[in-house]
């Protein structure tokens, strides 16, 4: 049983070598590294396992940044630009980015697990056996792989311009085949995107020579059809069992992609197929602008080729052919799960020949957060500071207004109008007494009402301010005047409304005894030479202006 690592996350067992392994069972955030895959230039990788409750748990694959490149912030820049634009990837032929994370000089992310081989697996397996890859299963990985270059060449930004994604590592061991049949295009790790100016070091190159266009080994600026050409390179080694470019050493192939043409399939096999070759060769020419401009159209010439060739590109075929190749992985996959067992335990079981423990790894539980840092400490200091300050700023500016305003009077009212003073609008200004010469003679006095209704309520208005005390009366005073308000709503009826006079007598008889038959214009003169109806004013009546 292998012992486990209880290092705090990210850390690496001390032995002093440049990229040393993690022992199996050391927690990178809330990752379990299960096993080493390989280890490259800039980065490792390993089988991981993310847990949660319920026995949740999920197998990924964890790429961390080597530690001797810590320090190197080009680096750290290229690991987190791969991560980033990994991540706003989604498509059905690109592994999936799932996290990223980070801390003392440690960087890693986790992607997608892919249960099958990369397509460097099955070519030696098919050259072992001694057969060439079925053209259908061959056309079906090459579509696959165009079909998510495209994807990722066509990728824009906020703005809606691309952002001019070169993968600029396409290759066998990029390219995954699961044991279902579907087709991954993984690792953008060296990934070159046209906003990233002076990311690449003049004369350095990045990626597999046997597989890289002529303007990526001349250095010059690249583009799509880069890939294109890459892809055109695994096409032709997949139809034809070898790469068209070969050399003892890499500068040897670069010359000869530089300045040689790339073979004619044809004189490889004889029964190639002469519509693929051309298809082969224009995606293989040395011109970019001879090459096919986008991945998708050399996805849909090859689907094209195929619909006339009677040729079925299926996952399902694929699954199967892989399954002839790797029989006895597959079998005993189907044995673990017949067993009971995860595919985390049929995959570590299978990987270190049963040498780490998984139950002992479950057993042992992630490391405590680490404490905050003293720059976390500083920042969360500044935020409660300036809290407090916020929370000072806006009580002071509470109390100035209440020390401005002053207390609420108190007013034997209910409901909104016991929290409200009275306001100079709602009262009812007396207009100007009208003369009353002719108004006692004419009109009967009110019955039951006072001799004045608008003395009685302007004696009442000032009672209220009186007891609504000065603030009250200071908030009144600073009220509009009355030309500068609105109009005055007239009172609610009350038991002083006045009573209108008695109906006026009905019009007169004739000497028949019969209605007056007198015309209209005698009406109006009559009606002009009656005394006109007066009355006093009264400010509750309806009929008053």
């Amino acid at each position: 049983m292998t012992a486990l690592s209880r290092s705090s996350p990210g850390s690496v067992p001390r032995g002093g070598a440049t990229g040393a392994i993690l022992a199996p069972g050391t927690w990178l955030g809330k990752h379990q590294l299960l096993h080493r895959l390989a280890v490259g230039g800039m980065a490792e990788i390993y089988l991981a396992r993310a847990t949660g409750i319920e026995q949740f748990e999920k197998l990924l694959v964890l790429k961390r940044m080597l530690p001797q490149h810590a320090a190197d912030h080009r680096f750290i820049r290229m690991f987190l630009d791969e991560a980033r634009l990994a991540a706003t990837l989604s498509h059905p032929n690109i592994a999936h980015v799932y996290d990223i994370g980070g801390g003392d000089g440690h960087y890693y992310f986790t992607m997608e697990y892919v249960h099958g081989e990369d397509l460097a697996a099955v070519l030696r397996a098919s050259r072992a056996a001694g057969r060439a890859v079925p053209l259908a299963h061959a056309l079906t990985i090459a579509t696959g792989v165009a079909a998510g270059l495209h994807a990722a060449h066509d990728k824009r930004g906020p703005g809606g311009a691309l952002l001019g994604v070169v993968h600029r590592d396409v290759s066998p061991s990029n390219i995954v085949v699961g044991y279902d049949g579907c087709v991954k295009l993984v690792d953008f790790g060296i990934a070159k995107i046209a906003a990233q100016h002076g990311r690449t070091r003049t004369g350095g190159f990045l990626g597999k020579a046997r597989y890289s266009s002529p303007e990526h080994v001349q250095g010059q600026p690249l583009d799509r059809r880069s890939d294109v050409f890459a892809l055109g390179v695994v096409l032709f080694e997949l139809t034809c069992g070898a790469p068209p470019f070969d050399g003892d050493t890499d500068f040897a192939v670069m010359q000869a992609i530089v300045h040689g043409d790339a073979p004619r399939p044809r004189d490889r096999v004889a029964d190639y197929p002469e519509a693929l070759e051309q298809i082969v060769l224009r995606a293989l020419h040395r011109d970019r602008d001879a090459r096919f401009a986008t991945a998708q159209e050399l996805q849909l010439a090859l689907e094209d080729f195929a619909r006339h060739h009677q040729l079925a590109l299926s996952s399902v075929g694929l699954s199967a052919y892989l399954g002839e190749l790797f029989g006895d992985k597959l079998a005993a996959w189907h044995d673990a799960q017949r067993a009971g067992h995860s595919l985390t335990e049929h995959v570590i079981t299978a990987m270190t020949g049963g040498t780490v423990d998984l139950a002992a790894l479950s057993a042992a539980p992630p490391p405590p957060a680490a404490p905050p840092g003293p720059a976390a400490v500083h920042r969360s200091a500044s935020r409660l500071r300036r809290s407090i300050g916020l929370a000072v700023v806006g009580v002071a500016a509470a109390l100035g207004i209440a020390h401005v305003v002053g207390p609420a009077p108190r007013a034997e009212l209910s409901g909104a109008a016991a929290i409200a003073p009275p306001r100079e609008s709602n009262r009812i200004v007396p207009e100007p007494a009208r003369s009353p010469t002719a108004s006692a003679a004419s009109v009967p006095a009110v019955s039951g009402s006072p001799a004045s209704v608008g003395e009685q309520r302007a004696t009442e208005i000032a009672r209220s301010d009186a007891a609504a005390g000065p603030t009250a009366a200071a908030i009144a005073d600073s009220s509009p005047s009355v030309d500068e308000r609105r109009p005055i709503a007239p009172p609610p009826p009350d038991e002083h409304r006045a009573t209108l006079p008695p109906t006026p007598p009905a019009r007169p008889r004739g000497t028949d005894g019969k209605r007056s038959t007198a015309s209209p214009r005698g009406h109006r003169e009559a009606a002009a030479a009656r005394p006109a109806r007066t009355r006093p004013w009264d400010p509750d009546s309806p009929l008053e202006p």
